[in-house]
C-alpha cells in the first residue's frame, strides 16, 4: 500500500515541477481500496499547491493590540478567528469576529466579519468563539447592559444562510437575573453542538459569598425557531474563586465545565450529563473529575475538550518537568465504573514556563495542546489516541511551530482541531502590523499517523 502513495507523491512532485497549481484528477481518483476518505483528502492536501503544512491568516484591517487569534474555532472548510481588542464602530476594544472559509481553488479566504447588535466599548466581543455548522456562538463577557462597567457578559448567536450567502445575528443570550449580576462576566467561554448552547460565567454569584460561577444551557426549538434558557449549572458548595464556567465543552448529551480555582488551584472538572428519559439536564454535576496527582496551583480544567467517552483536560501550570512545565490529563468513560483518568501526557521537549496545556482540542482519536510559552514563541503538539493502551506511550507525531514567530507571540493560547486540520491562535505575533495577532492553520500528516492499513 505505501508503495503505491510513494508512486501517487512522485507523480504530484512532477506535476508540481511542470507548475500545475493543482491536484490532476488522474491522481485525485487513484483512492487505493481501504484508505478513509479522511487520510486520502490529506494527501492530496499536502500535494496540492499552496496547501502545504501551514497558512497564515491575518486581519485585512488588523490594529497593535486586537489580539486577533485570541480565540478559534475550526469546523470543517469554515474557521472563526476572534479579535476581542479590535476597535470599531461600537467603541474601542468592543471585538470582532472574522470568518474564513476554504476553497480548494483560492485556499482561506476572509470572507465575512461579524459585530455584535448591540456591542459597546470594551465589551471585547470575540473573547470565546464556538462554531458548528453554519452556527457560531461569540461571547462578549464584559458586555455591560444598561449598567456601565458591570461586565455582566453576553453571548451571541449568529447563523449562516446558504441562500443569501450571508451571517445574521440570531439572538443574543444573558444569564438569569443579568443586570443584577454584576462581573459575572457571562460569555468568557462558550461551546455549541447543534442547538444547544453552552455558556461559561466563572464570576456570578449563586451564594451570598458570591463569585463561584455558573454555567447556563441555551436550546433552539426547530418548530418555534426560539432558543430558550434551559438549566444553570452549579458546583455543590462552590467558593468564590472555583472559576466555575472558566472553560466549558459540550457535546451530544454531555457538558464539561472547568473550574480551575477548586481547592487552592489544584482544580477540577464537573460532568453534566442529560437525562433523556426525564428530558431534563441536572443542575449539579454527574460526575467530579481531579488529577489523582493534582497539586496546589496546577489549575487543573483550565482547558478543557469534551468528545463522546474522551476528555482532555489542561492543568498549565504543574510542575512535572519544571516550573510551570504543564500537563495534559485525559479521562475515558466507562460504563461500570464512570470517567476516570486514563493518561497523563506532557511534552516530550518541554521545560520550565512553557505552560503546555494553554488550550487544548479533542477531535475523535486526534488531539492537539498548545504550550503558549514554549521556546518563549510558543507551539502546538498532534496526539493520536489511535490504538494507545494503558501502558502504551502517548508522544506527539507533530510539533507545530512559526518559522516567522518571535517571543511572545502566545502561539497555541487558543487551538481548535477538526479532523486532520489544526487551527492555532497567536494573539501577539504580528499581522498587518506589529502585534496584532495572527492564526495558523496546519494539516496533519494523518496519511502515517497510524499507516494505512
Amino acid at each position: 500500500m505505501k508503495r503505491v502513495i510513494i508512486f501517487i507523491l512522485c507523480l504530484a512532485v512532477v506535476f508540481q515541477a511542470m507548475g500545475n497549481a493543482a491536484v490532476p484528477p488522474s491522481i485525485a481518483n487513484l483512492k487505493p481500496t481501504g484508505v478513509s476518505d479522511l487520510k486520502w483528502n490529506a494527501l492530496l492536501a499536502k500535494i496540492s499547491k499552496g496547501a502545504g503544512t501551514k497558512t497564515k491568516l491575518i486581519a485585512n484591517d488588523g490594529d497593535m493590540g486586537d489580539r486577533f487569534g485570541g480565540s478559534v474555532s475550526l469546523w470543517g472548510n469554515r474557521a472563526l478567528v476572534g479579535a476581542p481588542n479590535n476597535d470599531t464602530i461600537a467603541g474601542k476594544q468592543s471585538g470582532e469576529v472574522y470568518v474564513f472559509d476554504f476553497d480548494t481553488t483560492t485556499g482561506w479566504t476572509l470572507t465575512t466579519k461579524l459585530n455584535a447588535s448591540a456591542g459597546g466599548a470594551f465589551d471585547h466581543f470575540g473573547t470565546s468563539v464556538s462554531l458548528w455548522g453554519d452556527r457560531a456562538l461569540i461571547g462578549a463577557p464584559f458586555y455591560n447592559g444598561s449598567t456601565a462597567g458591570s461586565s455582566i457578559g453576553a453571548a451571541y448567536v449568529f447563523d449562516f444562510d446558504s441562500a443569501t450567502g450571508k451571517w445574521s445575528e440570531t439572538i443574543k443570550l444573558t444569564g438569569l437575573d443579568f443586570e443584577a449580576d454584576s462581573f459575572s462576566q457571562f460569555g468568557v467561554s462558550v461551546s455549541l453542538h447543534e442547538d444547544r448552547a453552552l455558556v461559561g460565567a466563572p464570576g456570578a454569584d449563586v451564594t451570598f459569598n458570591g463569585k463561584e460561577g455558573v454555567a447556563d444551557i441555551f436550546e433552539y426549538d426547530a418548530k418555534l425557531q426560539q432558543w430558550s434558557h434551559i438549566t444553570r449549572m452549579t458546583r455543590v458548595l462552590g467558593e468564590t474563586g472555583d472559576d466555575f464556567g472558566g472553560s466549558v465543552s459540550l457535546h451530544g448529551n454531555q457538558a464539561l465545565i472547568g473550574a480551575k480555582g477548586v481547592s487552592l488551584g489544584r482544580g477540577a472538572a464537573y460532568v453534566f450529563k442529560f437525562n433523556s428519559i426525564t428530558g431534563q439536564w441536572p443542575q449539579n454535576p454527574t460526575y467530579e473529575l481531579t488529577a489523582n496527582d493534582g497539586n496546589l496551583l496546577d489549575r487543573f480544567g483550565g482547558s478543557i475538550s469534551l468528545w463522546g467517552d474522551k476528555a482532555l483536560i489542561g492543568a498549565a501550570t504543574a510542575d512535572d518537568i519544571g516550573e510551570e512545565s504543564g500537563a495534559v490529563y485525559i479521562f475515558v468513560f466507562d460504563i461500570k465504573s464512570g470517567w476516570n483518568q486514563f493518561r497523563k501526557v506532557t511534552a516530550i521537549d518541554g521545560g520550565p514556563f512553557d505552560l503546555f496545556g494553554s488550550s487544548v482540542s479533542l477531535h475523535e482519536n486526534l488531539f492537539v495542546v498548545g504550550a503558549e510559552s514554549n521556546s518563549a514563541r510558543g507551539a502546538v503538539y498532534l496526539f493520536d489516541l489511535s490504538g494507545i493502551t494503558s501502558s502504551s506511550p502517548i508522544i506527539s507525531s507533530e510539533k507545530y511551530t512559526v518559522s516567522d514567530g518571535r517571543s511572545g507571540d502566545l502561539l497555541g493560547s487558543s487551538v481548535s482541531l477538526w479532523a486532520g486540520r489544526s487551527l492555532l491562535g497567536a494573539p501577539e505575533a504580528d499581522g498587518r502590523e506589529l502585534n496584532t495577532g495572527a492564526a495558523y492553520v496546519f494539516v496533519a500528516d494523518v496519511i502515517f499517523i497510524d499507516g494505512f492499513d
